[in-house]
């Protein structure tokens, strides 16, 4: 698989306006390019070796090509000097981070500089080993170097990696910091209403009211504090997703924002609840008698 810096920059003539040229990535190939990455031929055919012409006089196009300049039936039609013979699945050499561009495959096997090999699971090092050995073999003076595509796609997406991290690591210790201040909070206000919720329990109130005249008041502010921030957070998400060319509908997946909101308004229970709930367990009568 060509890297994404593998490509070159070529000119050909747009098809509709000969006297204008239109730039395109091109990617020098050999036989098979497409059959051994499992690349979908949309229209047309692979390269062929026994069709001489390939070499010289054929170019194989991506969909960006055919939807960008509203080609229509492009098979048989001329690119420059070249004639279209197929037309493949739109691939992405580069990360999400770059827009996918107008791509051509010319037929060069002498002009190739990487390898792609396919190996079968479970025998990489078998493969590994065996490449080696033929590579000694034909170019013995040149080191085996290699790499994984696999690998390759991480480090498109390392620098974001890193930043999901540091955000999950930053939302943690907000987290803990204001389930301490909730705890703190709600020790403070269960002191306060100590002869309140005895006086309550006197005439009849059960535990449950008592935990839910403890609860009320942070539940009312933890609704605004969603209103407040879900159109702040989605504003930041929206944003920070226009980095990449291809990006989630975030209106289509509403239920993200939705979990967010039932997860602060359950840490705020849970904190809450707790210290509300061991209040409703004290015993009337050693609270008035301490009051």
């Amino acid at each position: 698989m060509p890297p994404a810096n593998a490509a070159s920059h070529v000119k050909y003539a747009s098809i509709h306006d000969p006297s204008t040229d239109v730039i395109f990535e091109n990617y020098n190939i050999d036989y098979d390019f497409f059959k051994t990455l499992g690349i979908d031929i949309l229209e047309g055919r692979e390269y062929d070796e026994k069709n001489s012409t390939d070499i010289t006089s054929s170019v194989i196009i991506n969909r960006k090509v055919v939807t960008e300049f509203g080609i229509e039936n492009p098979i048989g039609k001329m690119i420059g000097q070249r004639r279209i013979i197929g037309v493949v699945d739109n691939i992405y050499f580069h990360s999400f981070h770059h827009g996918l561009l107008p791509a051509t495959f010319s037929l060069q096997p002498y002009a190739c500089m990487h390898i792609a090999v396919k190996t079968i699971p479970g025998h990489t090092e078998q493969t590994l080993e065996f490449l080696k050995g033929q590579w000694k073999t034909v170019a013995p003076n040149i080191p085996f170097n290699y790499y994984f595509i696999d690998d390759e796609l991480k480090q498109f997406y390392k620098k974001d990696k890193q930043f999901g991290q540091s955000i999950s690591l930053y939302t943690l210790i907000a987290i803990f910091i204001s389930i301490l201040g909730l705890f703190g909070l709600s020790l403070f206000m269960a002191d306060r209403k100590t002869k309140e919720i005895t006086i309550r329990k006197v005439h009849g109130a059960s535990n449950v009211d008592i935990i839910y005249m403890l609860t009320k008041q942070f539940l009312k502010y933890a609704l605004i504090a969603n209103l407040i921030s879900l159109p702040i957070s989605y504003y930041l998400v929206d944003n920070w997703l226009q980095n990449f060319s291809i990006r989630i509908n975030l209106l289509a997946n509403w239920w993200v924002f939705l979990i967010a909101c039932i997860l602060s308004i359950s840490i705020i229970i849970g904190t809450v609840g707790l210290k509300a709930w061991q209040t409703s367990r004290l015993n009337p009568v050693d609270t008035l008698k301490y009051e």
